[in-house]
């Protein structure tokens, strides 16, 4: 039996999330009722018309998110404040978590992220951690894919080409492409992690991933030990 393939979440699965300093930053600059039109600080993913939703889709380039938000607020307030405030969102990714990244990929494991994010908080967050995306065989980004969790697509996209990368790795040993695709279909399985339950059903729903909510259940379903 082949080692399942890893597909992660990062925020609120890797990186931690610091919610109070971020909702507490964009309400001093917008106010609860313009947060709320723009889709931020709502629990869960953000409606599909909102302005965050197109930007996690790439469908606005970070310049005219930033100068939509500034034109929309009903003070006079700069770029970069706002873009301060974007960025407190993210508290950090603890050095287990990297480390325990690092052990998985020692040990064979596939490693994938599959993140509904966006152009600034992606940039701060290679700057932050420039190691992150070559932990990874492959980062899925919403803004870069243009289609986001929970949707069905992103999950169709991602899944077609892990078992596509898989199957090539595995055809020089198996004679060919289509005998590579079968001994993964046949020998092995995919662990989604994510925190949001609505993210997780819909990757078991649209293509049969196994999930957890936090690397601490992934721990205890690979091998049982202490927390991350």
């Amino acid at each position: 039996m082949n080692k399942p393939i890893l597909v992660f979440d990062l925020g609120g699965v890797l990186m931690n999330h610091n919610t109070p300093a971020y909702l507490a930053a964009m309400e001093q600059l917008l106010g609860r009722e313009l947060m709320r039109q723009l889709g931020i600080g709502s629990p869960g993913n953000p409606s599909d018309f909102s302005l965050l939703a197109q930007y996690e889709r790439g469908e606005v380039e970070s310049a005219d998110f930033i100068g939509k938000i500034c034109a929309m607020a009903h003070q006079r307030i700069r770029p970069l404040a706002v873009v301060h405030a974007w960025n407190l969102l993210h508290g950090g990714i603890p050095s287990s978590r990297l480390d325990y990244l690092r052990l998985l990929r020692a040990q064979g494991y596939r490693l994938y992220l599959l993140s509904n994010n966006n152009d600034l908080r992606w940039k701060h967050t290679c700057s932050e951690y420039p190691e992150l995306p070559h932990l990874f065989d492959r980062c899925f980004l919403s803004h870069e894919m243009h289609c986001t969790k929970p949707g069905k697509e992103i999950y169709l996209r991602a899944d077609a080409e892990i078992r596509m990368n898989t199957a090539l790795e595995h055809a020089p040993s198996q004679g060919s492409f289509s005998s590579g695709l079968s001994t993964f279909n046949s020998q092995s399985s995919i662990i989604f992690v994510d925190d949001i339950e609505e993210n997780r059903q819909s990757a078991t729903q649209f293509v049969g991933w196994q999930t957890c909510a936090s690397m601490d259940d992934l721990q205890h379903l690979l091998q049982p030990s202490s927390p991350i």
